[in-house]
């Protein structure tokens, strides 16, 4: 099944949401709808939504997203990427996609809707090498730099 998305032109802001794991071909349909969609602009930061995917992706997945990444910086220029997860195999993947691509500090991975959209709204760009805590002070699980 595709990721569905959502366009937030006030807030700059792109919201894909997977309910399973898509191929690549699937992924890329859907960056490629974006970038056509008159409301999207460059620099738009994203929220990717995996919490609802419990197979983690695979290491060629990576590698294309990676090189899709790469391969297009006019639209991901200056954009940020906050990737909601439910586990560490998960985070795990995505802080290696984050690291192929080279967007290291512009993308962080939490546990939590909460914390991954409060992340994007205070436009912090902080270190690229991000810790897991298991349980915090402030609820629920979530990575932090």
């Amino acid at each position: 099944m595709l990721p569905t998305y959502t366009i937030d032109p006030d807030h700059r802001r792109v919201c894909i949401t997977y309910s399973d794991q898509p191929t690549f071909a699937e992924l890329k349909t859907v960056l490629e709808a974006i970038f056509l969609e008159p409301g999207y602009g460059r620099g738009f930061d994203f929220m990717i939504d995996r919490s609802k995917v419990r197979a983690t992706a695979s290491t060629t997945f990576a590698q294309q997203a990676a090189d899709f990444m790469t391969s297009h910086p006019l639209e991901f220029t200056d954009a940020r990427w906050a990737v909601i997860v439910t586990d560490t195999a998960n985070f795990g993947m995505a802080r290696m996609i984050h690291g192929m691509a080279g967007i290291g500090h512009s993308g962080q991975v939490f546990f939590d809707r909460p914390s991954a959209e409060r992340w994007l709204s205070e436009g912090q760009c902080v270190g690229h090498l991000a810790q897991v805590d298991t349980q915090d002070d402030d609820g629920p699980a979530h990575a932090h730099a």
